[in-house]
């Protein structure tokens, strides 16, 4: 039998992030559920935050109260750095001793009107 930790996320997005060019919007979106997969097979957290925001482009974070540790490359964790590195943005992940936290900075680009 497997065994299964309620995990409660709490998420914050801005309305500009509605404004901003969909590339980004999507990469975004991405970045998101990749971290957000890695928490529910990975972490054994309680609780997640999703942070997304507009400052000079879109910033975005999501921080875990699991296992963190080894960060161990891997498919998922490139195919965030690619994403943002992609549009000329970054990506990190780093564990902050009570878990693991994703930021990520991607350049705003054409607004949508």
């Amino acid at each position: 039998m497997t065994s299964c930790t309620e995990l409660r996320v709490d998420l914050a997005v801005a309305e500009e992030v509605a404004e901003l060019d969909r590339v980004v919007q999507v990469a975004a979106f991405w970045i998101v559920k990749e971290a957000l997969t890695n928490v529910v097979k990975h972490a054994n957290a309680s609780r997640c935050v999703i942070r997304v925001h507009v400052d000079h482009g879109l910033r975005l974070s999501v921080v875990d109260n699991g296992a963190g540790g080894t960060l161990n490359p891997g498919v998922g964790l490139d195919s965030m750095r690619g994403r943002a590195t992609e549009l000329g943005g970054w990506c990190e992940v780093t564990d902050t001793g009570v878990g693991v936290a994703v930021t990520a900075h991607l350049p705003e680009g054409t607004a949508q009107r």
